[in-house]
């Protein structure tokens, strides 16, 4: 029986069988999480973009991540995905970022007394908030440890 056991062709049979059910079990897997690849992967291309705030709300509701809006703009700035210098340009996308899909500027004239002026305000895009979320979801999770 040990040597029936032990042959070539009863050691290949069990390591094909295992493979089989590692098969299976990647499948089920992948059948498991396609609602939550599709989803992001939508999210990814959409052309909807949302501001920081909303993002920031978005990751405390999905993620428990505890971060507002203005500690958002804050982290983004000591990355270097915004601009830090002072003035008009001041919390808007550095234009890499922008070319990679993860920001939109919507601009506005404010009519002023003075003269009119044109500001600008960051939204982030679906696949930068996919991106910035793992990232974020990343960095929170080595602070926890």
């Amino acid at each position: 029986m040990e040597r029936l056991w032990n042959s070539p062709e009863m050691v290949i049979k069990r390591a094909m069988d295992f493979q089989q059910q590692k098969i299976v079990m990647l499948e089920t897997k992948i059948q498991e999480d396609q609602p939550y690849t599709n989803f992001g992967k939508v999210v990814s291309m959409s052309d909807g973009a949302i501001n920081v705030g909303a993002f920031a709300k978005i990751l405390y509701d999905k993620h428990g991540i505890n971060i507002g809006r203005n500690k958002l703009i804050a982290w983004m700035r000591d990355k270097g995905y915004l601009i830090k210098q002072e003035g008009a340009e001041k919390n808007l996308p550095k234009q890499k970022y922008i070319e990679r899909g993860w920001f939109k500027v919507r601009t506005a004239i404010v009519k002023r007394t003075v003269g009119d002026i044109q500001s600008g305000t960051t939204l982030i895009t679906g696949k930068g908030q996919v991106d910035l979320a793992i990232i974020l979801l990343e960095e929170f999770s080595k602070k926890a440890i």
